[in-house]
């Protein structure tokens, strides 16, 4: 009796020593503590990977935005020097992708968006709730940060998870702003040496960090040079508001053109709207605009989620209908367009 005794308040002490020095290595350290609890938060959804993660702690994005970085060479010095990566990204990724607005019969501005990417990417539903920014809730291609293989991949390439807020494919925050990039040709670059740089994925993150509407998000992003070419491949952003606004960032010969929608519905899938330069997606377009021009923008959140179907690919990773009212996202994983999951722009508590 008197050993069990023993073991037993051994146990409560070693629960005390590890309960003390853990409380005294949060209040020490608590940017590690923040992302030993960010990386404790990953969890598995399904088996072809889809992970859910809940960032917790300082990602420096303010930091990186009075810097930025002209190229990923910049960008990866960057997350080196703030510890969010082990190893160097490449992100080379080719996408090409569909996106469109619509409105559900409560009046509620939905924003459907396709991700289609050859190969076979898991993904990441990242949660962040910046201090100085907007909470938010956003899709990340794993292969971009090399971390497509986290179940056999070494300490360093696990520790490029800590840079997921960096790269979100679309995504929304709490106010209900939506972006989306997409593939196109014929996007361009011009450095203007009294502006800082971003690429692609970080303009989508300061959206969606620090925009409370469309016009704060044109305001945002002519700050800033926006390098949408730096990857090997060109782009252009599809951004939407809570009261119908939407509008396609392109980059054309330097400059930044701004395509508003002139109904409450808009599209936009892999050629410039700008100039109507480009072949690729115009089929899915013009599917995208018959069906939205038919119903007049109006679709239930079902409606929106079949006209994704309708314009998939065999390479579609995931298809997302945000609500930019309710707050919420549905998302069918690899076409599973049976099984269509359901999260809102804040994680369960």
């Amino acid at each position: 009796m008197k050993g069990v005794f023993l073991q037993k308040m051994h146990g409560r002490c070693l629960l005390g020593l590890a309960t003390f020095f853990c409380c005294l290595f949060c209040s020490t350290y608590p940017a590690l503590a923040g992302r030993s609890e960010t990386v404790l938060s990953l969890k598995k959804l399904d088996d072809i990977p889809l992970y859910v993660m809940n960032y917790s702690g300082d990602y420096h994005f303010k930091e990186f935005l009075s810097q930025g970085a002209k190229d990923i060479h910049e960008l990866n010095r960057f997350l080196r020097m703030n510890h969010l990566i082990g190893s160097d990204i490449s992100d080379d990724e080719q996408a090409a992708c569909s996106a469109f607005t619509a409105i559900n019969e409560s009046g509620d501005v939905l924003i459907g968006r396709n991700y289609d990417l050859t190969g076979d990417p898991p993904a990441l539903l990242l949660y962040t709730h910046p201090s100085d920014g907007y909470a938010s809730v956003s899709m990340v291609n794993l292969n971009t940060m090399n971390t497509a293989m986290m179940h056999k991949a070494n300490r360093d390439v696990k520790t490029n998870i800590l840079a997921a807020p960096y790269f979100p494919a679309d995504g929304m925050n709490e106010q209900g702003v939506t972006v989306a990039i997409l593939t196109v040709p014929g996007a361009s670059f011009q450095h203007d040496s009294a502006k800082v740089s971003l690429l692609r994925w970080q303009m989508s993150r300061l959206i969606l960090d620090y925009a409370k509407d469309v016009e704060e998000a044109i305001t945002l992003v002519r700050r800033y040079n926006v390098n949408m070419t730096a990857l090997g491949t060109s782009n252009h952003c599809f951004v939407a508001d809570a009261a119908g606004n939407s509008v396609v960032f392109e980059f054309i010969n330097g400059d930044m053109q701004v395509i508003r929608n002139q109904k409450p519905w808009h599209a936009v899938t892999n050629f410039i709207l700008y100039n109507n330069f480009g072949d690729a997606g115009r089929i899915r377009y013009e599917r995208l605009m018959s069906v939205l021009e038919k119903n007049k923008g109006r679709l239930s959140e079902k409606d929106a989620m079949e006209l994704l179907r309708s314009v998939s690919l065999n390479t579609t990773i995931w298809s997302t209908v945000y609500n930019t009212g309710t707050k919420k996202l549905e998302m069918a994983w690899r076409k599973q367009y049976e099984r269509v999951r359901k999260f809102g722009v804040k994680p369960i508590e």
